[in-house]
Formats: structure tokens, C-alpha cells, sequence
């Protein structure tokens, strides 16, 4: 018997194995490591996956995975706020804001070899097929909480970054996938919530829960107030289906402005502050694509969704 094997390298690491009648077993490296989300090459859960189903490599006929580019390289908590401290240095804006984004704008297949050999020393030798980070995002919304296949769907993907992405709108079904808009890195509305997470003292890709959870602490006028920090950082272009940023920086790099702009308020008022603002942009961001598109059923995938 032949299956299909898709995983997912870097944060979050995962994979899942299939057949003909769809997903048979599917696992987070977190789950076998004990490591809260796992950031690397899911090579345990590649092996969990086969043994679930009773196969080994040389029955899977094909490994499609979610994304153009990838970071396979283990990641620890350390390692991650070191990535995020690097931001304020000399070197690190170099890095960060000038050599990174040249090599992801300018290498679509950034990671990719590195990736096919680690699954190769699996013992797996079928083809790898790389798709589209967001439009894997959206196919997860889309055949996950479909209920008719003829009938149309508006399908929003919003999180923090996916080959140089951070959100889109397209409608999808009745034999229609047609992306509407999409906002890039530079004006992402996850990053915002990734640095105040960072800024407030947690850890960023993982803690933004913390800050969730802390917000329905703050007053309604403390709200407020807070959240004009966030609405003077982005807001909506003139279609109304994207995201814009209203200062100069881009949305990756405000390490310097968030710790500024926070200073001194009181840690509920800016969690609350900043869930408000995350809320109202995607509502009104929501509305204006239902409005543009005349579908009403709304799928939604991605970190920020």
C-alpha cells in the first residue's frame, strides 16, 4: 500500500500520512519531544506517522508540504529571544532588516535542499512537492470546514509571516480559487502582536496567549487608549483588503518603537490594547471582503486567525 506523507519543518514542527480516504494519523514533534513548539525537522513525528499506519519509507508515494521556505534547523527557546534581541544591535539590523529579506525576496526555494536531504535520511526517496505557504493555509480552512463543494467561500488567511506573506483574501469553491489581495511581511499584523509579546517579557510565537488572557483585565477607556498605539503602527489600504503600515519601519523590525510606545503603561491596559486593536482591524477587514466579494460564508486559518 502507497501513502501520502505531509509534514511541516520549522515551528510547529509536525507531519501527518494519508490515503485515498484522507488523513489516517497526524502529530506535533511537541507531543513525542515534551518540547512546547517544537522548532525544527519533525523527524519523529515522520516516524510515528509510519508506524501508526504499519508502513515504512519506501511505501510513501509522495511527501507534499506546506510552504516555499524553511528554516529546518533546531530552534530552542534561547535561541528565539536571541533572534529577537539581535534586532537592537548593529549587526543584527544588518541582518535582520537588510540581508534576510534579500535572500527570501530574491530565493523562493530558500531551504528547500536541505530539507529534501533530512527526509532522505529518513529512507524515504518519493518525490517533495513544495506549495504555497498562505494558499496551504487556506486549503487547511477550506477542505477542513467546507460543508458544499459547489458552493463559494470567502477564505482569510492572516498570521505573522509565510514566503514573505502575511495575509490573504480569495474566495474558493464552486470550481473558483481566486486570491482577491494580499499583504506582505512588511505590513503584518502578526508581527505587531509577536513584538509586544516580546517586549512585555515573553516568549514571541508561543506566549501571545498570556497577553490574550490578560486583556479582559483592562477598563474600556484604558482600552482604548492603549489601542491607539497599535492603530497609529497599521491599518487598512485604500481597498480596505489589506494591510498598510503608517510608519516608516516595517512591521518585523519595531523592536525599537514598541518598547517606546509601551513604556510605562500598565501591562493589562496594553494587552488589552492590543487584542482591541487586533479585533477591530480584522472585523472591519472581514466586512470590507464580504463586501467586496458578495460571499458571506467565512473560513479562516493562520496564527493571527
Amino acid at each position: 500500500m502507497t501513502w501520502l506523507l505531509s509534514l511541516y519543518s520549522g515551528h510547529n514542527a509536525s507531519a501527518c500520512v494519508g490515503d485515498e480516504h484522507g488523513v489516517r494519523f497526524a502529530i506535533q514533534e511537541e507531543r513525542i519531544t515534551r518540547e512546547k513548539n517544537y522548532w525544527g525537522f519533525p523527524r519523529l513525528s515522520i516516524r510515528a506517522c509510519l508506524e501508526a499506519v504499519g508502513a515504512s519509507p519506501h511505501d510513501v508515494a509522495a511527501v507534499p508540504i506546506g510552504g516555499q521556505q524553511h528554516t529546518s534547523r533546531y530552534h530552542n527557546r534561547e535561541d528565539v529571544l536571541a533572534a529577537y534581541s539581535r534586532h537592537s544591535t548593529f549587526m543584527g539590523k544588518l541582518r535582520q532588516q537588510i540581508a534576510i529579506p534579500f535572500i527570501l525576496r530574491f530565493k523562493s526555494d530558500f531551504g528547500q535542499d536541505k530539507l529534501r536531504s533530512m527526509i532522505s535520511a529518513e529512507g524515504i526517496s518519493a518525490p517533495v512537492t513544495f506549495y504555497d505557504h498562505h494558499t496551504s493555509h487556506a486549503a487547511t480552512a477550506y477542505y477542513g470546514l467546507r460543508r458544499d463543494p459547489k458552493k463559494r467561500y470567502l477564505v482569510l488567511t492572516c498570521d505573522g509571516v509565510g514566503d514573505n506573506i502575511s495575509a490573504t483574501v480569495r474566495v474558493m469553491g464552486g470550481g473558483e480559487d481566486r486570491v482577491i489581495a494580499t499583504t506582505t511581511v512588511e505590513d503584518s499584523l502578526g508581527t505587531i502582536y509577536a513584538w509586544t509579546t516580546y517586549a512585555m517579557g515573553f516568549l514571541p510565537l508561543e506566549h501571545e496567549y498570556k497577553l490574550m488572557g490578560m486583556a479582559p483585565y483592562s477598563s474600556n477607556d484604558a482600552t482604548a487608549k492603549a489601542a491607539r498605539t497599535f492603530e497609529a503602527y497599521v491599518g487598512l489600504d485604500e481597498s480596505g483588503l489589506a494591510f498598510q503600515r503608517r510608519i516608516p519601519e516595517r512591521t518585523n523590525h519595531i523592536s525599537e518603537r514598541i518598547f517606546k510606545d509601551i513604556q510605562g503603561q500598565r501591562f493589562d491596559h496594553v494587552c488589552a490594547g492590543l487584542q482591541h486593536f487586533t479585533e477591530e482591524i480584522l472585523v472591519a477587514w472581514t466586512k470590507n471582503a464580504v463586501a467586496k466579494t458578495g460571499v458571506k460564508d467565512v473560513l479562516a486559518a493562520g496564527g493571527v486567525s
